[in-house]
Order: C-alpha cells, then sequence, then structure tokens
C-alpha cells in the first residue's frame, strides 16, 4: 500500500520514506483557583496530529520540476481529505497539508519533506459498515474500533404514526432520534449525525425537541423502530479509532 491523499497516489511522482508521528495532544481547560494548589482541570478534549514524510524525486531538472508542480496541486486543497497512510490501508485521516516544502539539494533526487495535519485526530474505517432496521421491528448488532462513531441513512420513504404523525428510532432502550412529519403521509427522509442535519422530503428538519441525535460507542448495541414505520431502514457508519 502508498501514500495515497485525496486519491491521488504521491508515489506516483516520487518515493516517500516511513512517517515520522507526532501523535495526539490532549488539551486540558483548566482554572487556577485563589489559595488553592495547582488548578482544577474542567475538562479535556483532543487536539491535532501530524505526520511527515521524507520524500524523493527522480529525474531530469525539468522532469523533476514537472512532479514537483504536479504535486503541489495534489496538496492545493482548502479543506481537509483523505490521507491512507502506508502502514493503516483500512484506515483514512481527514487531513490538510501544513506548512512548506524545502528542498535539500538542487541535485537528483530532489529530497523534501511533506506534513500532513490531521485537524480531526480520529481514523476511519475504509470500509462502510451497515445494519438494516426492520420496519416496526428491531435488530442487534456490533460496531468495532475504539472510537465513537456518527451514523447516517440515505434518502428513502418511510410512514409516520398515524396518531402522533411521527417517525423514530430508539438506541439501547434510551436514546431516541424522532421525526415530526406534520402530516399522516409518507414521506422520503435521511439524515446524517455527524452533520447534524436531517430531511423530510428534502426539505430541513430537525428532530423533535423530546429526542436528539445518537452516537454509536464501539461495542453491542440495539436499536427499535419505536414510531411509525413503513419500510426497513440502512443505518450506516465508518468505524472510528483514536
Amino acid at each position: 500500500m502508498t501514500l495515497m491523499y485525496n486519491g491521488h497516489d504521491l508515489e506516483a511522482i516520487g518515493i516517500c520514506g516511513e512517517p515520522s508521528f507526532e501523535f495526539v495532544q490532549f488539551v486540558n481547560n483548566e482554572q487556577e483557583l485563589d489559595n488553592v494548589n495547582g488548578s482544577k482541570v474542567l475538562g479535556t478534549r483532543m487536539g491535532i496530529s501530524r505526520v511527515t514524510f521524507k520524500c524523493a524525486i527522480f529525474g531530469t531538472a525539468p522532469e523533476r520540476r514537472v512532479k514537483m508542480s504536479t504535486l503541489a496541486s495534489w496538496l492545493a486543497v482548502d479543506e481537509p481529505k483523505q490521507l491512507i497512510l502506508p502502514d493503516s490501508p483500512g484506515w483514512y485521516y481527514l487531513a490538510v497539508p501544513d506548512g512548506a516544502f524545502e528542498i535539500a539539494d538542487n541535485i537528483e533526487p530532489w529530497i523534501f519533506k511533506v506534513t500532513f495535519k490531521m485537524t480531526d485526530p480520529i481514523a476511519y474505517g475504509v470500509e462502510e459498515h451497515y445494519v438494516v432496521v426492520p420496519y416496526g421491528g428491531s435488530i442487534t448488532f456490533t460496531v468495532g474500533g475504539t472510537a465513537p462513531t456518527k451514523p447516517y441513512f440515505n434518502r428513502t420513504i418511510v410512514s409516520p404514526n398515524q396518531t402522533t404523525k411521527q417517525w423514530g428510532w430508539r438506541l439501547d432502550n434510551q436514546d431516541v432520534f424522532v421525526l415530526d412529519f406534520g402530516t399522516t403521509s409518507n414521506r422520503y427522509i435521511q439524515a446524517d449525525f455527524g452533520e447534524r442535519i436531517s430531511y423530510v422530503n428534502d426539505v430541513i428538519k430537525l428532530p423533535t425537541i423530546n429526542s436528539d441525535w445518537f452516537e454509536l460507542t464501539p461495542g453491542v448495541h440495539t436499536i427499535e423502530n419505536h414510531i411509525g414505520g413503513g419500510t426497513s431502514v440502512w443505518l450506516r457508519w465508518h468505524e472510528r479509532w483514536y
């Protein structure tokens, strides 16, 4: 497996060595109190991480210049893109290039470093996982990885409860996600729990006030279609790793 960024194989340009990692930062939100030693930790979050590759570009001077220009066009992005590392072909990170190339010598090969900053420090599984939540029923399934993940489901038609005019799920007999249709007619729905956006007939419709988005932690879960029904819905997710 080679180094891939935004669908481009960097080894089509040159040869990249083993990565050098800057491990995930843990950022503490602390408050110093009068007459108290040290500080009080109010919370902790994960910061960014970085990975650096030393690469070599071969060829004549004009060939090297063209390759470098091609590489620069691949890295000219304005938002994080998928980065797949050679030692983790089943995972991808969301990353942006960080800093500048610095060519060591103007002779063959050109040796330079390229650094990627993972603005989201958690790796995503390349393979998509899913379960089919049956109409009016429930299903038990297992989520892999080591970090929580946010699920989503694609556009599909369902039927609301004929009394409440709502449709919804319950996760592990606790968390609920409910959409209010305002009608007893069937409607197309879709939702992305990571982006926190959902649609009813392609119009944005947020969860009801007594429900909310949920996440899937690693382990065994049960989800049930507890309000409305009409058809089975494919719940999808990507496993994630710290």
